[in-house]
Parts: structure tokens; sequence; C-alpha cells
């Protein structure tokens, strides 16, 4: 064999392993499973900014049923607005902090099998829904286990549509498990929602009008 037709079929064949690559990695990004993404990115939600958005603004609603009942967040004009169980301004503060925590939220570990009974996933004990770029997300949370730290703790979720079961840091659900009240703004009136004053008083009525 000449030396010239080696080299022809040594390039051949690295631009087959090199393709091979090329193709196998493509597939694997782009990965349907929301645990593949998981594995690649860490991000439970992980976000492609396409039209430019940071997260924080392309969320617009956060939803979550527990054992205070359901609340809803809504991006309104003028700031985040509670829309139930009230209609009331919500928490600049506190919404960054759920968004935050939506947007940081990683898999500690992936469990690809189980049994949903034993995570506390059958009956869970928090349900999520955020609209992220106008996309619905969700997962539903289950048991509760010790961290790393005696300090820490973590929970076990199970996202929308998905078989596999990730233990994440408890903090974002331990928030939203409180409900609204850890979600309203107290700091300010607002007639709109018929709300009180800070001393519990209702203003009078020429009060509403200022």
């Amino acid at each position: 064999m000449g030396l010239r037709k080696m080299v022809l079929l040594l390039g051949v064949g690295l631009v087959a392993v090199v393709g091979l690559g090329l193709y196998v990695a493509l597939v694997e990004f782009r990965g349907d499973t929301t645990s593949d993404r998981v594995i690649l990115h860490g991000l439970v939600f992980p976000y492609d900014p396409l039209d430019g958005r940071p997260f924080l603004d392309a969320v617009t609603r956060v939803e979550s049923t527990g054992p205070r009942g359901s609340t809803v967040l809504v991006r309104a004009e003028g700031g985040w607005r509670l829309r139930k169980p009230m209609d009331a301004r919500a928490d600049p503060e506190a919404v960054q902090k759920v968004l935050s925590l939506v947007r940081n939220l990683r898999a500690v570990a992936v469990l690809r099998q189980g049994d949903a009974a034993a995570y506390g996933l059958q009956q869970p004990r928090l349900k999520v829904q955020v609209w992220i770029a106008g996309q619905r997300r969700g997962f539903v949370a289950g048991k509760v286990v010790k961290g790393q730290s005696a300090a820490e703790e973590e929970t076990y979720i199970q996202v929308d549509g998905e078989a596999s079961v990730l233990l994440v840091d408890n903090t974002l659900c331990a928030l939203l498990e409180r409900g609204s009240e850890s979600l309203r703004d107290r700091r300010v009136f607002d007639p709109a929602a018929g709300e009180a004053t800070s001393d519990g008083r209702c203003p009078r009525v020429e009060d509403r009008t200022r």
C-alpha cells in the first residue's frame, strides 16, 4: 500500500471518528428528558435565553399547592402580585428569592429507578408550576431528608413527565410551603385589594381615594 493511499485512509477514518463523536454529543445535548439535561447542566430548569432575556425576566408565573392551600404569583404591570388566595401586592424581595431559588435548583442526585411511595411522591406534599419564557414546567416534592450538614435539608422531587427522581435542596420547597403569608408585601397598603392598615384597621373611605 502506497504512502499516499495510507494517509488518505487514515484521514477518512479520522473524519468518521470525529463525525461520530459530534453526532453522539449533539444527540446527548439535545436529549428530550429533564434527567439528561440535569446530568449535563446540573440544573433542574436549564434556561437558554434565545431572546436575550435573563431568567428572572423570563419567568411570568409561579404556582404552588401545599399544606396551606394554593398560591399564585403573577408578573403584572408595576411588579409581581398575588392572585391566589387573595389579590395583593407581592413582596419584591420574597419574589426575587423564589425566582433565584428556581433558577439555581440543582440535583444533588439523580435516581433513575425507585418506588415513588418510598420517596413520598405518591402523595406529594407540594406541587410547583413555573412559567418560563411561555413554557410551563413543574415538579412535585416528597420526603425531606437531612442534607450534607446538620443545618441543611434536601427533598425528593419528580419533574412533570419524568420517571426519574431527583434529590435537591429543600429551601425553595420550604419557602413555598409557607404559602402566601411569606410572599405578601405587608410594608405598603394596597387599596385595590381592600387591605387593612398595618395595625389591622380598615382604612377610611377618604383614605382610599388619596
